[in-house]
């Protein structure tokens, strides 16, 4: 299902991606995962309760937790595509980044979930886990599925600039590793180790409170503006290379910002009084062409910081002497 949809988007959309219409490629790969997540959750929970495993059940639990993430995520890829406007300036991809600290606080509740899930095994009398091949085949589908849509979703995000298909990525990799420990366990129970399924509900949900971290800093990060520490040296460097070869322009400070797609930098320039505009927009040009070889799309905003230039003194005066005294001394003596 998911591939089919995935593979509709090539047909639709051109092979590059500045000729695609990324907004409708992101919109079409949040749709197919959702649907993808729909019909993965259900056959969870009808093998968990045929099975009356533990481990099953809580993969199941977390497929709900994915149902919201991905209605979430469609949500917000559907709203960030929309264009800037005079309230959101800088258009409205960091309801993206929001949208990766709903799905951290989703997977933290699911997490505790199935945690309690695990107790209760734990601490009370069950029915053995009754183990079936086509059992086995549903979870092995499941695994391969969620591996499957993490590849798409990491390329899209990748392609787009999406924040939130990017934590979608790293979320449905946890899946899969989850549906892959879901499948050792049966295997292990089958085989007469009853205990497996409890351990396989328990690290189910230390892999879910490791993602719930995980999304969390990704989202974090792109609300505060936060940026590679190398990006920022580089850019540093390719500024104050080009003002010292422009002349005596000192940069006063540098601002990076990077909204999914576009890199937006602003410097401050220390620039004599006397320097003519024109000059000023070469080197905003020159700089600016030089940071989209490095970084990719960029916005650069070159801000000029007069700095007065102190007049020249003509050759044998005095430094100290003001022109009105020199005006004097050379004027002839009254009669």
């Amino acid at each position: 299902m998911f591939g089919n949809a995935i593979g509709m988007a090539r047909r639709r959309l051109s092979p590059t991606i500045a000729n695609r219409d990324a907004g409708s490629w992101k919109r079409l790969v949040a749709f197919g995962s959702f649907l993808t997540t729909l019909a993965l959750t259900l056959g969870k929970f009808i093998a968990g309760l045929v099975s009356g495993s533990v481990a099953l059940m809580s993969d199941a639990v977390q497929g709900i937790a994915d149902i919201a993430v991905t209605l979430v995520t469609l949500y917000t890829v559907s709203v960030s595509d929309r264009p800037a406007c005079p309230r959101y300036t800088y258009g409205r991809q960091k309801f993206e980044a929001f949208a990766s600290l709903i799905e951290s606080a989703l997977l933290f509740i699911f997490g505790c979930v199935i945690v309690f899930m695990g107790m209760v095994r734990l601490l009370v009398h069950s029915e053995p886990v009754r183990i079936e091949p086509w059992l086995l085949s549903i979870v092995a589908v499941t695994a391969l599925a969620d591996l499957w849509r993490h590849l798409v979703l990491q390329r899209c995000a990748r392609a787009t600039g999406s924040i939130a298909l990017g934590a979608n990525a790293m979320h449905f990799l946890a899946d899969a590793l989850s549906s892959a420990i879901v499948f050792v366990s049966l295997i292990l129970v089958w085989a007469g180790f009853e205990a497996a399924d409890l351990i396989a509900t328990f690290l189910i949900a230390a892999i879910l409170f490791r993602m719930t971290w995980r999304t969390y800093d990704h989202g974090s990060r792109a609300l505060c503006d936060s940026v590679d520490p190398q990006v920022s040296w580089d850019v540093h460097e390719i500024v104050s290379q080009e003002l010292t070869e422009a002349g005596e322009a000192p940069l006063r400070s540098l601002r990076l910002r990077l909204v999914p797609g576009t890199w937006f930098v602003e410097a401050v320039v220390g620039v004599p009084q006397d320097t003519p505009l024109v000059r000023v927009e070469q080197w905003r040009r020159t700089i600016a062409a030089r940071l989209t070889a490095r970084l990719g799309p960029v916005e650069f905003l070159l801000q000029p910081d007069p700095i007065a230039v102190m007049p020249v003194n003509p050759a044998g005066s005095d430094p100290e002497e003001s022109p009105d005294d020199a005006d004097r001394g050379s004027s002839p003596p009254p009669p």
